[in-house]
């Protein structure tokens, strides 16, 4: 499976400068980099990442493309693993605990809703230890 990309306009760059232990990407802008998801990491068009994300062989002047790894994994996390919560918080109230109160079902939701937060912040301090990784590909 190819890994997904944030957005095709944005992930083209030029080696600007390496040394030992980092390598500096300057970024090629596009129309599509106001909408794009990583436009706040390279605002000033400039991006240093670790040397062991390069490939052997990098070379000033070359022209690389960024992978990200894990969008769609990222983005279930964030968005459907919550709305889950939020109607398994319903369902327990209203068909396990028999609780015909809407009130009740809500505050049910919401707390189960908070509970998933919390459980993914456990993962993204487990995650922010390992780093996300991007794929860095040559083109030239």
């Amino acid at each position: 499976m190819d890994s997904a990309k944030i957005n095709e306009e944005c992930v083209e760059g030029v080696i600007a400068d390496i040394n030992q232990e980092s390598f500096t990407v300057s970024m090629m802008s596009g129309d599509g980099c106001k909408s794009c998801g990583l436009n706040n990491l390279c605002n000033q068009k400039f991006i240093t990442l670790d040397r062991k994300d390069a490939p052997a062989g990098l070379q000033k002047g070359q022209k690389i493309q960024f992978e990200y790894d894990k969008v769609i994994q990222t983005s279930f996390l964030l968005y459907i693993v919550p709305m889950l919560f939020f109607i398994g918080g319903i369902i327990i109230a209203k068909d396990v605990l028999h609780i015909s109160n809407e009130v009740i079902q809500f505050l049910s939701a919401f707390t189960a809703t908070a509970v998933s937060f919390g459980i993914i912040r456990l993962i993204d301090k487990n995650v922010s230890k390992k780093k996300y990784h991007i794929n860095v590909k040559v083109i030239n």
